[in-house]
């Protein structure tokens, strides 16, 4: 009897042991889950955020849980607005999930993906380009770089001592690139240019003034479809997901006053 008494408590011991290890920390003896801990970092991540390290986060749900133990001795949980908000969050929580569930059984042909790829496709630019640039603060200091160029001066020399732009520690070089995400100025003053041949007079943009340099112009190669997939799918998807959102309102029993 004895013995049994000493194992059930050793299986007690146990037990505990493994909840405690399954929690990053305890705040008043509440744990803190390692899932809390990871779901953080994720989410952290998703989001692209500054880099976070796992003290940070450890820290971050310590506080919360300290703050939320305030909370409830405080009673703010039992507030009407509180009571409300949190209900609106219960309720806006199981909406999303449901369209989730609804949204995976929607099947989308590969006829109706080729469809949208050549809509889309009707977007892209026909042209890339490939340019360097000096960016500058007053149209007066963007005219005395021209005039050092046309005096024969490097333009990577003189993009590195008087750009202001992020390039210009790099001699003004910007990546080919698509003129649609470029500044509308920017890219009116850089079509005005033949491949090598750089511009007369600055060119005003939002973020200064410019003399840009062409240094190449090619036909733009849209990504493929495969690789569009996960947009396309968005595109395509809204439309089916509201038709059966539609229907379900069309199946209930709505009355409205």
């Amino acid at each position: 009897m004895k013995f049994k008494k000493i194992g059930a408590g050793l299986i007690g011991i146990l037990m505990l042991g493994s909840s405690l290890a399954d929690n990053i920390a305890t705040v008043n003896g509440v744990g803190i889950p390692r899932a809390d801990f990871n779901l953080l970092l994720n989410e952290v991540r998703m989001k692209g955020a500054m880099p976070f390290n796992s003290e940070e986060a450890i820290k971050t749900l310590i506080r919360n849980e300290v703050v939320l133990q305030k909370g409830k001795e405080l009673e703010v949980d039992k507030r009407p607005e509180i009571k409300k908000q949190i209900e609106l969050f219960k309720k806006q929580l199981i909406i999303n999930s449901t369209l989730e569930h609804l949204a995976a059984n929607i099947k989308i042909s590969e006829a109706e993906y080729q469809k949208a790829y050549t809509e889309v496709k009707k977007d892209f630019p026909t042209t890339e380009y490939k340019a360097s640039h000096i960016l500058l603060a007053s149209e007066a200091a963007a005219r005395d770089i021209i005039k050092k160029l046309d005096a024969g001066k490097d333009f990577a020399v003189l993009a590195r001592k008087h750009s202001i732009g992020s390039s210009g520690s790099t001699g003004g070089g910007l990546n080919w690139f698509n003129p649609d995400l470029m500044d509308p100025d920017f890219v009116k003053g850089l079509k005005r240019l033949s491949k090598g041949e750089y511009s007369k007079s600055p060119v005003k943009s939002q973020f200064g003034y410019h003399v840009i340099l062409l240094t190449g112009e090619r036909s733009f190669e849209p990504p493929a479809m495969e690789d569009m997939k996960p947009q396309l799918q968005n595109v395509l998807l809204t439309p089916k997901l509201i038709d059966a959102v539609d229907k379900l309102v069309a199946e209930a029993k709505v009355v409205r006053y």
